[in-house]
């Protein structure tokens, strides 16, 4: 008789440890095959352009490049955006404006993780960059030489942040902190130069090449 007892309340154990997992697993497993989540937005005063040659006029880079892996994730450390920055490694393609840089420049993106399937971003820059994907980039890189705490005119986003004074992000990096500075190159062909694309990929770059031969 005590055997048996001893037996259901073994059970009854074993039971409530597998319901208890199953409460915690469960919930988790939603998370990991729904994806990233969003946290939190970080707003900020979005820049506003008269016309498209204003906008061109305030980056240094107009390219194209391939966006290859997630190298890193750095969180807030004091300085620059209070956002988690995440940096991807890049193939250079084709410089409509500016000359390539360094193979080791990476792609910093304004967003990112902050816990494990939570992602917080910007207001302004909530297009999450696509792995293995093709891009037109409009960018500039952090400000080289600027000692002023706030970014001036000729830096690279004309925001007001802190981020001439940024220890998270390298000279040689471009940075993305607004969805007006990408653009998505579906089925852009590797194989062929940039004016052999699809007619909506030729179009769409020689939209930026009249701008710049714009006086």
């Amino acid at each position: 008789m005590e055997d048996t007892k001893k037996r259901k309340s073994h059970k009854k154990l074993v039971v409530f440890l597998i319901s208890l997992i199953l409460v915690i697993l469960i919930p988790i497993g939603i998370l990991w095959v729904t994806g990233p989540h969003l946290l939190s937005t970080t707003s900020r005063d979005i820049q506003v352009y008269d016309h498209d040659k204003a906008f061109i006029d305030k980056h240094e880079y107009v390219f194209i490049a391939k966006v290859n892996d997630l190298v890193k994730t750095k969180q807030y450390d004091g300085t620059g955006t209070d956002i988690p920055y995440t940096f991807y490694s890049i193939d250079q393609i084709e410089f409509i404006k500016g000359e390539k840089q360094s193979d080791e420049s990476l792609l910093c993106f304004y967003g990112g993780r902050k816990y494990i399937f939570f992602y917080s971003l910007l207001n302004s820059n909530d297009e999450r960059i696509q792995e293995n994907e093709y891009y037109l980039f409009i960018a500039n890189q952090k400000a080289k030489n600027s000692t002023n705490q706030r970014i001036g005119e000729n830096d690279f986003a004309n925001t007001k942040e802190k981020d001439c004074q940024n220890t998270r992000i390298g000279e040689n990096d471009f940075v993305i902190m607004d969805n007006y500075q990408l653009i998505l190159l579906e089925n852009y062909d590797i194989n062929q130069t940039y004016d052999k694309q699809s007619v909506e990929i030729m179009n769409l770059i020689q939209e930026y090449q009249n701008l710049l031969a714009q006086n």
